[in-house]
């Protein structure tokens, strides 16, 4: 899978289309060993409320059933504590520790 395409995807789609695509990211992401840019794109994008918003942000994660919001914490969790990833980090301490 080619990381500029994944990566005009996050930049591209609409939240509320992009949504179906959130486990496909997680996957590419656990087996990105190459330093994609889409991951930066993934977490910027979707997984901290910078650039939502908050209030947007909140209404767009509220969307995710519980299943889907304990697999987002755990790879937001993973990525933060066993990659160091200081993207990741932010997103955990923003808003992902409250799944804790």
């Amino acid at each position: 899978m080619d990381g500029d395409i994944l990566e005009k995807a996050c930049l591209y789609l609409d939240k509320n289309e992009f949504r179906y695509f959130f486990s496909l990211y997680i996957y590419a992401s656990l087996l990105n060993s190459e330093g994609w840019a889409f991951e930066y794109s993934f977490f910027i994008h979707y997984l901290t409320p910078d650039f939502m918003g908050e209030d947007t942000f909140f209404d767009f994660i509220e969307q995710f059933d519980e299943l889907q919001k304990k697999l987002i914490y755990e790879f937001v969790r993973y990525k933060s504590e066993d990659e160091h990833d200081l993207i990741a980090i932010d997103a955990f301490n923003s808003y992902w520790f409250l799944y804790s």
